[in-house]
This record gives C-alpha cells, structure tokens and sequence, in this order.
C-alpha cells in the first residue's frame, strides 16, 4: 500500500490562488481531532496485510495542528515511531508557523520529511498571492527546520504570476539553490473558478497567465536545476538522488492510499472514494456513524486513461508493452499518428516501447495525454 493521506482542512487565511477545501475557523480544529482520529482508527482495517509505506499531512495547513495529535496518528498508523528508512511521514507546514521549539516537537512526534510553503521569495509576489509570511521568514522557517535534525526538506515555488519577469523567477531558484534543500516543487499559476484571483481574472481585474512567460519559466527552471544536479522526475518536481517523494510517487504509480479528513480521495485499485467537502457535514457524519464519503468502481477505460494521464506526467513515460499486456490497449491509428507528430516536433521520445515526453512536452502533459484517451 502506499500509504495514507490525512487533511486538514484548516488555514489562517485565504490565499488568493488557493483552491483546496480549508476553512479559516480555527475553533473547530479540537473537534476536527477528534472526527480525524476516528476515521482513521475505522478505517485502518482497509489495510489489511500490506505494508503501510507513507504518512502524508496535507492541506489545508497541518502546521496548524497540535504535535500531539500528528504524534498519536503517526503511533496509531505503526504501531511505534519508525525510523527514517522504514516509513515516510511529511508535514506540510507553513513559515511562519516555523520555530526552532515547535520544528523540535515536529520531530520528536514521528515526523522526517517537512514540506514547506514558500511559494515566493519576493516580498510583492507574496503579498500579492495573500501569503501570511514575507520571503525572510521563508529562508528562516528552512533554517529552524535545520537546526533541530531535518534533512528531508522540499518546498514549493510558484511561477507564471502576472509581472514576474524571468530573471526574478531565475533569483527565486538562485535562492533555492543558496537553501541547499534536496527537493523541490514548482507549480504554474492557475485561475481556478473558486479563488481570489479567478475571479479576478474573470472580470478582467487581473491579469491572465502568460503562457509564453510561464514556459519560458519552466525550461530555466529545468536548466538551472539540471544543472545543479537535481532530476526532474515528475512534471513538477525536481529532488537530488535518493530524495523522491515515496508517497506522490506511490501516487504516479497506481498504488493504492487511504484518504482520512474532509474532501480527502482514497484508491484501492479497482474504485475511487472521496470524503464530502464540507467540515461541519464531515464531522457530524462521523461523530454519528453516518455516511460521509460517496464512490465509483473504475471503468477499464477509466483505468487506461488515468494510466495514460499520470504516467505522462513522469519522465518515466508509460510502457505501451505493459498497458497492453495488463489492460488489453494498444494505441490506435489516432494515437499512433498524434504520438508520431509529438516525436517529430521534439515534444516525446519514443524508445523500446516506452513513450515519455520531453521538457517542451511536460508543459503540456495534461492536453497531449487527453488526446490519447480511449
């Protein structure tokens, strides 16, 4: 199993670009605990024999939350506090929830790997984007998270933002590089219907992504991490040998998780559950034993096109001979056709029947796999 994913639906404010399920109501975390924890505890047995290989806290801010409370999850998820080889257990956190005491507590509670917020390192861009923390309390967040033992650190940056022109996105990496963390995430601005800044955009207050400006982001960010000595392993994330993220990876793969908390998605194999993204439904749901989640068992060309839109996004490709042999599909004379184009253009490698895309082609990874579904 690849593990389980815990939300927690909690934020102190709204970013402008956010679209995740939260809440700014920081009373009901207490209750939150408690629904969380029995979720959990009932649904553990969905386990069964496998080994659970990741713990994910994600958000939402689950540096919010109390040590003890990610502390008692982690034991009753192990049994015990394993150690950094046999389980990864990450925590997104934000900066300025970052000091050396509580950095300590996250530590001491099971913690190994920290996933921090940063999105920018301009002061404007943040302020922009609504950000609670301005760029010194970012690199100084990173360095309270080193100095009580955290190794695995990877964060995220945000690009393709009106107005950032490519040599400030070029000093964000620079800045990245300064950090010497051994991941990072880096994801494109999207306008999504229910944020801030869609609805800006929608009414023609903001500004639109530049999709010219954001792809030449992307290929300097490639070049200037590649450079540096970093893999490029998923569309958006980049990590220094050995520091993949197990639990997006498990994701890429097809493994089965366990989601726990309001609006979180679980996947056994063959079906997909997602819990009601609404807190105060999800908590009396679970308080009174009552439903809270709904599903949907997995067409095989469900299955095949998810296949198709995750492995694009890898390096990795997808292995045409194993989707035949597994699923029964072969790409037809449509596919074969659109997938000979992309090669001729430079956007995909097609190589012992594995068929990958290439930097130009990752940036549009979502629309190329889109046009291959069956």
């Amino acid at each position: 199993m690849a593990g389980i994913y815990v939300h927690i639906p909690f934020c102190k404010t709204a970013c402008s670009y956010c679209d995740f399920h939260f809440s700014t109501r920081l009373s009901e975390i207490s209750r939150m605990e408690r629904a969380i924890e029995k979720e959990l505890v009932l649904r553990l047995n969905e386990v069964g024999n496998q080994t659970i290989q990741t713990l994910y806290f994600g958000g939402g801010t689950p540096s919010l939350m109390r040590p003890e409370f990610l502390s008692d999850l982690i034991l009753k998820v192990f049994g015990k506090l394993p150690d950094s080889q046999s389980a990864e257990i990450t925590l997104e956190v934000n900066p300025d929830d970052v000091t050396p005491k509580i950095a300590a507590e996250w530590n001491a509670a099971g913690v190994n790997r920290v996933s921090i917020g940063v999105q920018s390192f301009d002061d404007n861009m943040l302020q922009w984007m609504k950000r609670p923390h301005n760029a010194q309390r970012a690199i100084d967040g990173i360095n309270d998270l080193k100095s009580v033992g955290f190794s695995n650190i990877t964060m995220d940056l945000i690009y393709g933002i009106p107005a950032m022109w490519i040599e400030l996105w070029q000093k964000q990496i620079d800045i990245f590089l300064s950090l010497q963390l051994p991941h990072l995430s880096a994801y494109c601005l999207t306008a999504e219907q229910r944020t801030l800044y869609g609805n800006q955009v929608e009414k023609g207050i903001a500004s639109a992504v530049n999709q010219d400006d954001a792809s030449d982001q992307y290929i300097s960010l490639i070049k200037q991490l590649e450079a540096a000595g970093y893999r490029q392993y998923e569309v958006s994330n980049f990590s220094l040998p050995g520091y993949q993220s197990k639990h997006n990876s498990a994701y890429w793969s097809g493994t089965t998780y366990i989601g726990i908390g309001p609006s979180a998605h679980s996947f056994d194999g063959c079906s997909r559950r997602w819990n009601v993204s609404n807190n105060h439904v999800y908590m009396r749901a679970v308080e009174t034993n009552q439903p809270y989640s709904e599903s949907e068992v997995l067409t095989p060309q469900n299955i095949i096109n998810e296949k198709l839109l995750i492995g694009l996004r890898t390096v990795k490709g997808i292995d045409l001979t194993n989707l035949e042999r597994e699923y029964g599909w072969s790409p037809d004379n449509s596919a074969l056709h659109h997938m000979r184009k992309l090669c001729k253009e430079g956007k995909a490698r097609w190589e012992n029947d594995v068929f990958r895309l290439t930097s130009e082609g990752l940036l549009m990874a979502d629309a190329i796999a889109r046009d291959m579904f069956v």
